[in-house]
């Protein structure tokens, strides 16, 4: 089984498709399953965003993707249905800390898949804070939201949080998380960031693998006891802070392969030489099926 993990996305789901399907065609693999680490911005109406989403549609208009998405007709809407029924199995993403956190309150979700169906497409499902899905003999474990004070919706959820720390360990053989375990990265003054809580739940409850999202640099991998832990890369750098970057984060993507036991990240040459800055879906589309 093979199963493929996404780094903060920001509205790019386009992009993050093309990803996805692209490594299928360089490898000659195919995912089974696909987890996006949080940062989605499922903002059906990016007018409802935050006033940081706001800023960055102003200056990249494709982190408004997963709107059009949710509204896609015609032939945008027939493309879209054969790389689901085709190409990709659905993406299954965590909340992160922009989103619209109503939006995602307000889906149905299935009790048999254990997610929302959150397009017409069924492209992506919204899996709630503290849901353990079965993936092939794997349990893996999904957390949202980032460590603040609670009452905030980007907040990591107490009870959520609860439910998997009382799981024990040996009961998690992948854990997904959007906020980073303490010390994964330095800040502007040197000073460690991540989240306590994180690495408390990781030492409790042992996994066998840890992903994570939210830094927007690969880092790892780390080991706390049993567990190896990763941190991915965004999608693309931000166009706010890396207007002259071009390409796919290196580390943006994971694979782990359930048949050698190995979890990495993909840092192939074609990710940076992907043209994400003038990604036309229509276009690549075709040329990627001719």
């Amino acid at each position: 089984m093979i199963i493929g993990f996404i780094g903060d996305v920001h509205g790019l789901v386009y992009h993050a498709l093309a990803l996805t399907a692209t490594w299928q065609a360089k490898t000659g693999k195919r995912f089974d399953h696909l987890i996006q680490l949080g940062d989605m911005a499922a903002y059906p109406d990016p007018d409802r965003g935050d006033a940081a989403t706001k800023r960055y549609v102003a200056i990249d208009p494709a982190q408004a993707d997963f709107s059009r998405l949710l509204k896609a007709t015609g032939e945008r809407a027939r493309e879209l249905t054969r790389v689901r029924n085709e190409l990709l199995p659905p993406t299954q993403f965590v909340r992160g800390n922009h989103e619209d956190f109503d939006f995602l309150k307000e889906l149905h979700v299935d009790g048999l898949i254990g997610s929302a169906k959150v397009d017409p497409f069924d492209l992506f499902r919204y899996v709630p804070d503290g849901t353990v899905l079965r993936l092939g003999g794997l349990s893996v474990a999904f957390l949202g939201g980032i460590e603040m004070k609670n009452g905030d919706d980007r907040a990591i959820g107490e009870a959520a949080y609860d439910t998997l720390i009382g799981l024990g360990t040996g009961t998690i053989d992948v854990l997904v998380t959007h906020d980073a375990p303490y010390g994964t990265s330095l800040g502007y003054r040197q000073d460690n960031w991540g989240s306590k809580l994180i690495e408390r739940l990781i030492k409790e409850t042992q996994p066998t693998f840890h992903v994570n999202g939210h830094v927007h640099h690969v880092s790892g991998p780390r080991r706390y006891g049993q567990t190896t832990s990763w941190t991915l890369s965004a999608l693309v750098a931000s166009a706010r802070w890396y207007p002259e970057l071009n390409g796919f984060e290196l580390g943006c993507l994971a694979v782990l392969d359930t048949d050698t036991g190995t979890l990495r990240p993909i840092t192939d040459e074609w990710m940076a030489d992907f043209d994400t800055k003038s990604f036309d879906f229509d276009s690549w589309f075709e040329g990627f099926r001719s």
